[in-house]
């Protein structure tokens, strides 16, 4: 029985955890590598995310301190209505980490988030392959959600953050 338990616990490392760690070691490279937070000062947001997304996660701490009111803001097209934007926002289960870092720090902590993203992307891509491709074999299915986790179009995905919620 025990033997049967630790089979399951190596099958499970090696088809999620190592795919996980190999991504986080992967961006922590090219942060580094490129001087981008919290190796360096350069950021990770694409324009689009500077432009897109951080004025509402902004917009989520002027609500909380009760500078602006839920349905409009400034931050954003010179005064607009936000409430479905906020509320699409706040289906992300990834949201919390941007309001972890406090007001003005939402820029930085994408560095964080996209990682976090491209490895729970890696774990649905390989669970996806498990449950419709069970001939292929493991190391296989990792690969793919690797590949698929570091791909460009992923990539562009995060560029509008929570489009990468709905594909994990």
């Amino acid at each position: 029985m025990e033997q049967a338990n630790t089979k399951k616990i190596l099958k499970f490392y090696f088809e999620y955890a190592i795919p996980a760690v190999l991504i986080v070691i992967i961006y922590a490279i090219a942060q580094a590598v490129f001087d981008i937070w919290p190796f360096g000062s350069a950021i990770m947001a694409s324009y689009d995310m500077l432009a897109q997304e951080a004025p509402f996660y902004e917009h989520f701490f002027a609500v909380l301190d009760g500078t602006s009111g839920l349905f409009h803001t400034f931050f954003a097209g010179g005064g607009m209505d936000t409430f479905g934007i906020l509320a699409y926002c706040s289906i992300s289960p990834f949201t919390f980490l941007f309001l972890l870092g406090g007001k003005t720090h939402t820029v930085y902590l994408v560095s964080l988030v996209l990682p976090l993203k491209s490895v729970c992307v890696a774990c649905s891509a390989i669970w996806f392959l498990k449950k419709h491709f069970p001939n292929i074999p493991k190391c296989v299915d990792s690969i793919f959600g690797i590949l698929y986790a570091l791909s460009g179009y992923l990539y562009m995905s995060n560029t509008y953050i929570n489009w990468v919620d709905f594909m994990i």
